[in-house]
């Protein structure tokens, strides 16, 4: 009965994803924190899935938290990148988004707010970088998270990049496996 108690509700997405219909993802909840996803997973992830058109998702994390839990507040970045993915026919299928502090303090300064500069102080810092990042990091100028507009500007610099650091905020990266996001 929880199962579909959760199912029946639909939540419209702002723009479809029609590459995505009925597919299930695994996504970290609003509010959640990396640290603490392997401690307590049922809390801080839960499945989605998409109807046949790509322009809603349903819960279906059956838990007595369910109620309490909602997607990332970059849910449409996520869907877009993954869309764009399938689209590539690609064999990238894992997208993870991480907010790691170093990075964005670095994106603080501003002469390292452009790809080059931030390409080159990357690789030379630490002279393996560029066997994990051969194409560099892109760079996306501060928008607001969540945004349509944030959510197209990376999937333009995914299509050169298979890392992405937005201003001020966090990292995207895609691979065919987590471990090759991470």
């Amino acid at each position: 009965a929880k199962v579909a108690e959760n199912k029946s509700i639909s939540h419209p997405l702002p723009e479809p994803f029609p590459e995505l219909g009925n597919q299930i993802f695994l996504i970290s909840a609003k509010g959640s924190l990396m640290r603490n996803m392997a401690k307590k997973p049922k809390r801080n992830t839960l499945f989605i899935q998409l109807d046949s058109r790509g322009k809603s998702y349903q819960i279906i994390h059956p838990t007595k938290h369910t109620h309490e839990l909602r997607p990332t507040s970059e849910l449409l970045t996520h869907l877009a990148i993954h869309n764009q993915l399938v689209k590539s026919d690609t064999v990238e299928r894992v997208v993870m988004h991480t907010h790691v502090t170093e990075l964005i303090a670095l994106t603080h300064i501003p002469q390292f707010c452009n790809e080059a500069a931030l390409n080159n102080l990357l690789w030379s810092t630490h002279p393996e970088t560029i066997m994990f990042v051969p194409k560099g990091v892109g760079f996306v100028h501060f928008e607001l998270p969540g945004s349509a507009s944030i959510a197209h500007l990376t999937i333009d610099k995914l299509k050169s990049h298979q890392v992405v650091l937005w201003e001020k905020h966090g990292a995207f990266s895609i691979g065919s496996s987590l471990n090759d996001c991470f």
